[in-house]
């Protein structure tokens, strides 16, 4: 039996924003942390934001996600920009591939029961690529359908997620919260007194909720501090902040067991480290008078010593994660450029702790 401890935060979160059209949804992703864009719609064109030039297929963006758990080039938040139109994208890609005129071609059913399989391989890469450090967003149209209660005792009308049946209860279940927007009305009665006879409406004011309710889905894990309501100008400051406070830092992710191999790779990568620093003489360090070592290197030796901070420690801790990233290394100034930049930018930041 193996049993596993639960960490405190996530790496990542899973969540949804819905709404009807135009209401602010793209505002309300595009304002969390330096966000990557699915534009599949082609809605977040007014924003400054990094999107995607890639053909939304299944194979395309299961490709792009599987880089983004490999190396996520600096970003927070993976957004795509809206899942109903990437399901309608998805669906002609899966007909395509399987030469259908239509998903109802294999008979009745059949076709949309294949294409929730794929579909659910999709929110499991997704899951995948939040348990990698990103936040996943889903930003999703709203449209008003009947709902029937089990007991059968009536049925009425509530806002639900612009999806297939089949595949609107496996993205819910995927999200670790729910924002609903919408325009928050209020129904004035009728002033008899001064003649009138029919009730009218006031407000429009844009509103959020995280609470589900009858007329609508929504929820909030207990790790996400959102209020149950709150105008969307609210929401705008309060859902960054929030998703910053349920993440875990990166220093403070588990990491992965170590195989035998990669253990006997990082006790050579150690003595051959240890063996390279007894032949440098204290005063005058060979490695910083050769002038074909890297200006990146030097960086990182001047900044470790700055910091008192043991460079074989640095690369013992820090160089399983190099291997994940790049390729194995038996010392540090191999490293590549781009893995010393994202050291020294920890450094700066305070969070290299040896």
């Amino acid at each position: 039996m193996k049993i596993i401890e639960t960490p405190s935060k996530p790496n990542g979160v899973v969540g949804i924003i819905y709404g009807c059209e135009g209401i602010g949804k793209t505002s309300l992703a595009a304002a969390l942390d330096k966000p990557l864009f699915l534009d599949a719609e082609k809605g977040a064109h007014g924003f400054k934001v990094a999107k995607l030039d890639e053909e939304v297929t299944f194979e395309n963006i299961t490709k792009v996600m599987q880089e983004l758990i490999s190396d996520n080039n600096g970003y927070k938040t993976f957004v795509i920009d809206t899942m109903d139109a990437v399901e309608i994208k998805f669906l002609a890609d899966f007909c395509a591939t399987n030469k259908w005129d239509s998903i109802e071609t294999p008979g009745y059913g059949k076709g949309y029961s294949m294409f929730g399989e794929e579909y659910a391989k999709f929110l499991d890469k997704c899951r995948d690529v939040a348990e990698s450090g990103l936040n996943v967003i889903f930003v999703c149209h709203a449209e008003i359908k009947k709902f029937e209660t089990p007991d059968e005792r009536g049925s009425y009308d509530r806002w639900q997620l612009k999806l297939t049946k089949q595949n609107a209860p496996l993205v819910k279940q995927c999200a670790d919260f729910i924002v609903f927007v919408n325009y928050k009305t209020n129904i004035v009665a009728a002033d008899k007194k001064a003649g009138e006879t029919k009730s009218h409406a006031t407000g429009g004011r844009r509103w959020c909720y995280t609470s589900h309710t009858t007329a609508f889905d929504a929820k909030c894990r207990k790790f996400i501090d959102l209020p149950d309501e709150c105008s969307l100008d609210d929401m705008v400051k309060k859902l960054p902040v929030a998703l910053r406070n349920a993440v875990a830092e990166p220093d403070e992710r588990p990491q992965p067991a170590q195989t035998n191999d990669a253990k006997d790779a990082e006790a050579k990568a150690k003595a051959a480290l240890a063996a390279k620093r007894a032949k440098a003489s204290a005063p005058t360090n060979e490695r910083q008078a050769d002038e074909s070592v890297r200006p990146l290197v030097k960086k990182l030796h001047e900044t470790a010593k700055a910091y008192n901070a043991s460079e074989d420690k640095l690369f013992a801790k820090y160089n399983v994660k190099h291997t994940e990233r790049y390729e194995a290394v038996t010392n540090i100034d191999d490293w590549t450029d781009a893995f010393i930049e994202w050291i020294l930018a920890g450094f700066a930041k305070g969070k290299i702790n040896l």
